[in-house]
C-alpha cells in the first residue's frame, strides 16, 4: 500500500467499517481551515445540520478551483463551536481526519471528464447529502472497496446492538457539544466567576468547562439554563459546596475557602447573565446547589434531588 504525503498530512485509503456513515459531504475551501486544518469556518445557516452530524463520519469535498479537487478524505465531527468574532459563522471541528490515497472528482464519478461542478459549490451549502449514486461509484473507485463494505449488507443482532449504542453515545455527545455552544454564544469563553481565560493557539479552542449549578451526577439537567462557564478549579470549588451565589448573581464564599481562593473569588460583586432572560440561570438550580450542596459539598446531598417543575425547554435546543 503506498501512502501519500501532501502538505504535512499522510493520505490513507478510507476504511471499510466507516463507509455506512458516509451520508453528507463538506464543500471544503482551503481559506475556511484553520491554520492547522482540524476546524472549518462556516457560514451559521448551517448551524442544525452541522448538529446533526456531530460525531458522525463525513466525506470533504474540494470544489475544482481548489488544489485539492474533488472528494479527498473523511473526517469526524467533533464539536460545533460559534464564532465568537462574527455571529453570522459557526466553527466545525473535526475529531480524526484521514485522506484518500488520491481526490476521487465529480468527472471521475460520473465517468464524464473535467465536469463542471459550479452546482456544488456555488449553490449549495457547506453542508449536503450524497447522491446514492455518487456513494456507489466512490466505493467502486476507491481501493479499499474492492470488497463488500459491511454497512451495505443486513446487519447482524451483534451488529444491531452495537449501532444502537453508537447512535446513543452520539446523540449524548451531540446534546452537550449543543449545550457548550449555547453556553460560549451567551457567556463567552471566561471563567464567570474569576475571568480566566484560556485559548488555544489557533483560537478555536477554550479550556473553559460547562460547570452545571445542580450537578449531572445529582441528576440536574443538561439545558443552557443549568450551567455556567467554570475553569476546572471554579467547577471543583461549585461542586464541593465552597463556592456558591444568591440568585441575581453575587457569589457565595465558604468561610472555609482557602485564602487564595477567596482573593480570586473576590473579582466580581456579581456574574453576568446572558442579556435574554430566557437563558439565565433557573432560581430553582441555584437554590437547590446553595441549599443543600453549598458549605456540605456534593457527596453530602446524594438522594436529595428537588422535586424541580417539568421545564418546557428541556431536552429541546
Amino acid at each position: 500500500m503506498i501512502f501519500v504525503h501532501y502538505m504535512g498530512c499522510t493520505y490513507y485509503p478510507v476504511p471499510q467499517a466507516n463507509v455506512r456513515m458516509l451520508y453528507f459531504a463538506l464543500n471544503v475551501r482551503q481559506h475556511q481551515l484553520n491554520a492547522d486544518g482540524t476546524g472549518l469556518r462556516i457560514s451559521r445557516q448551517n448551524l442544525f445540520g452541522a448538529r446533526k452530524l456531530i460525531g458522525r463520519t463525513v466525506l470533504l469535498y474540494g470544489p475544482r478551483d481548489e488544489k485539492m479537487a474533488g472528494y479527498f478524505g473523511w473526517a469526524t465531527i467533533h464539536e460545533v463551536l460559534p464564532d465568537l468574532g462574527n455571529i453570522a459563522f459557526i466553527w466545525v471541528n473535526f475529531g480524526r481526519t484521514e485522506f484518500f490515497l488520491q481526490p476521487v472528482t465529480l468527472g471521475n464519478i460520473y465517468d464524464a471528464g473535467e465536469l463542471n461542478d459550479a452546482p456544488f459549490h456555488t449553490y449549495s451549502r457547506a453542508i449536503r447529502a450524497i447522491s446514492p449514486r455518487e456513494l456507489t461509484r466512490l466505493i467502486e473507485l476507491e481501493d479499499s472497496f474492492q470488497q463488500e463494505p459491511k454497512g451495505f449488507r443486513e446487519p447482524g443482532i451483534d451488529e444491531v446492538d452495537q449501532a444502537t449504542d453508537a447512535r446513543r453515545r452520539r446523540s449524548e455527545i451531540r446534546r452537550r457539544s449543543i449545550v457548550r455552544f449555547q453556553m460560549l454564544e451567551h457567556y463567552g469563553p471566561r471563567c464567570c466567576f474569576t475571568g480566566e481565560l484560556d485559548v488555544s493557539l489557533d483560537g478555536l479552542r477554550y479550556a473553559v468547562e460547562v460547570g452545571h449549578i445542580w450537578a449531572l451526577k445529582l441528576d440536574g439537567p443538561d439545558i443552557v439554563q443549568n450551567v455556567l462557564p467554570m475553569s476546572r478549579r471554579v467547577n471543583w470549588l461549585w461542586d464541593e459546596g465552597i463556592l456558591s451565589m444568591q440568585n441575581d448573581g453575587t457569589p457565595l464564599v465558604s468561610s472555609r475557602a482557602s485564602g487564595r481562593d477567596k482573593e480570586t473569588l473576590s473579582r466580581y460583586e456579581r456574574i453576568a447573565f446572558p442579556l435574554s432572560p430566557l437563558y439565565w440561570p433557573r432560581p430553582e438550580y441555584i437554590e437547590a446547589h446553595r441549599d443543600l450542596v453549598f458549605e456540605k459539598g456534593i457527596y453530602a446531598c446524594a438522594g436529595k434531588r428537588p422535586n424541580f417543575p417539568d421545564d418546557p425547554r428541556s431536552g429541546k435546543y
